[in-house]
């Protein structure tokens, strides 16, 4: 397994900071806070300073009689004190870094101990059976997945302390870490796939005549109705991910609106819209991602069938190009998501959340779409034969081309929908407004 880069070192917290972030792990961060703090605390040694001063200067104008008295030893220690003040606070300031550079070393440790679990082996013997019939066993090595499931978890941790340490920079990189793992260990190439309605195989030497004649050929063939009852079945008994597999996206999903709000304000090099979670190419088939937070990540060209998304937070989300055939996506929130060209036959996206999604080209054959909001969404050219969109929300959408030939369409409201080239032939408009 690729191991992903060491991380930077931290950069050190002024006495003031560490008050921001110990009086208050999250809003008291803020730069302003430290600002705002230390003029006050300026302001009160500066204070104590003139208060000084004012009592030095009436005690060398006490009069004679005092005066004879002898030597005022309070005012000499009041003097001394205010001469030793500032090296108090530069010893203050001294061992204030020592600890933070202290806990920067164990931060750093705790990344590199947990990501040496992640790579974690150990050798199984295998039963098997040679030429003669006879069984025997042979040795290999496998994942260590209990191993890895305790790094997976240990770097969950250290994201979440991150939050109040160090105004949460380890949190992004846990999360490429994290993301890099699932990449690596569940890539797209591991997918399962299907042969339904593939039909006879291109040649390897074909022509381009016979290319652009098998395309539409083999479309047609995966758009009628057994081959999408095929596939779903097929899709609903696929294996889940490997455990560590399934626990990663566990972790990288359930974080907190803190953690997600620190990533949309996070630069990041290809996108304008803060830190994106990289899950791109993946192979998630049958995975559970319900419930959880997935807003803004990149899932475009991921094998997805028979995923459970079902109440995930997936607004602004990218699974252009996506496999997603009988993926449930049930009332989840994909305000803004992109599914261009994706492949989603058979989906339930009943009561899901879709303004303003982008859908272009999708294959969503007798996708269920009953009661989704879909204002705004653009759906030029997709292919929704036989969907079901009974009291779906279509207003202004665009179904320009759009392929909708025996969908359901029932007290659907689709005021002011692009219709132009729209085919709808044996579609149920009725009640439809």
């Amino acid at each position: 397994m690729h191991k992903p880069a060491k991380p930077e070192a931290h950069q050190s917290m002024t006495f003031f900071d560490w008050i921001g972030v110990t009086a208050h792990p999250q809003w008291m961060q803020a730069p302003k806070f430290g600002a705002v703090v230390g003029m006050v605390l300026a302001l009160i040694y500066f204070g104590t300073v003139a208060a000084a001063l004012n009592v030095v200067f009436r005690t060398f104008n006490l009069t004679v009689e005092a005066a004879s008295v002898g030597p005022n030893l309070g005012a000499g220690a009041l003097i001394a004190a205010i001469l030793s003040a500032p090296f108090v606070v530069w010893r203050a300031n001294v061992a204030q870094r020592t600890v933070d550079l202290q806990h920067q070393g164990q931060i750093t440790d705790r990344i590199s101990k947990a990501v040496e679990q992640l790579g974690a082996e150990k050798t199984v013997k295998l039963p098997v059976t040679k030429a003669d019939g006879k069984e025997s066993t042979t040795e290999a090595t496998v994942p260590n997945i209990e191993v890895r499931i305790g790094g997976i978890y240990a770097l969950e941790r250290i994201a979440q302390d991150s939050m109040t340490s160090d105004q949460g920079r380890d949190h992004i990189r846990i999360m490429e870490i994290l993301c890099a793992y699932v990449r690596e260990n569940a890539p797209a190439a591991k997918a399962q796939d299907h042969d339904f309605g593939a039909g006879v195989p291109l040649k390897d030497d074909a022509t381009a005549e016979e290319r652009s004649a098998h395309v539409p050929s083999r479309e047609k063939r995966l758009r009628s109705i057994e081959i999408v009852e095929l596939v779903y079945r097929w899709a609903q008994a696929l294996p889940p991910p490997r455990t560590d597999i399934q626990t990663a996206i566990e972790v990288i999903g359930r974080r907190n609106p803190y953690q997600i709000a620190l990533e949309r304000g996070t630069p990041s090099r290809g996108s304008d819209d803060g830190y994106r979670l990289d899950l791109r190419a993946t192979c998630l088939q049958r995975a559970d991602l319900s419930a959880l937070a997935f807003d803004h990540a990149q899932f475009s060209s991921a094998r997805l069938q028979g995923a459970n998304f079902r109440l995930a937070q997936m607004q602004g989300a990218n699974l252009s190009l996506a496999q997603m055939q009988g993926a449930d996506l049930s009332e989840a929130q994909m305000q803004g998501a992109n599914f261009n060209e994706a492949q989603m036959q058979r989906a339930n996206l009943c009561k899901a959340q879709m303004q303003k999604a982008m859908l272009s080209k999708a294959e969503m054959q007798e996708a269920e779409l009953s009661g989704a909001q879909m204002e705004s969404a653009n759906f030029k050219k997709a292919q929704m034969q036989r969907a079901k969109l009974s009291e779906a929300q279509m207003q202004d959408a665009n179904l320009s081309e759009a392929e909708m030939q025996g969908a359901n369409l029932r007290s659907a409201q689709m005021q002011g929908a692009h219709l132009f080239g729209a085919e709808m032939q044996g579609a149920n408009l009725g009640e439809a407004r």
